[in-house]
């Protein structure tokens, strides 16, 4: 496997723009760190080094979406497992290993990451 090799700089740029909470965007107090790595001018803590939350500023009022109905509460979404030709109502597949090695729970948590839940 080839692997993607990047100047400091591109990696320095492909790190800010992937870090922190960003799924399925990022929240006030992420949006204000990254500006703050990008220009160099922390506002909060000492030069930014954060020890305590309190230092952090004001914190975003994080408001639950709606969950995935989950009737094994397996932790995958019964509509990814259908979507699969697995049973919704079997728990036990979380751990059985797929055809590429991985559980099919590793499997679902790429798929949320890829910003695709539930399918």
């Amino acid at each position: 496997m080839a692997i993607k090799q990047e100047s400091a700089e591109d990696a320095y740029q492909t790190v800010l723009a992937h870090a922190g909470c960003a799924m399925p965007n990022r929240d006030s107090l992420y949006t204000r760190i990254i500006e703050e790595v990008h220009t160099d001018t922390a506002t909060r803590g000492n030069n930014g080094f954060i020890s305590s939350p309190s230092n952090a500023g004001v914190w975003p009022d994080l408001q639950s979406g709606t969950a995935y109905v989950d009737s094994d509460h397996d932790g995958m979404a019964d509509a990814w497992e259908i979507d699969r030709s697995l049973n919704p109502d079997n728990r036990n597949y979380k751990d059985t290993i797929g055809t590429i090695c991985w559980s099919f729970f590793k499997i679902v948590l790429i798929t949320f990451s890829q910003n695709k839940p539930g399918r």
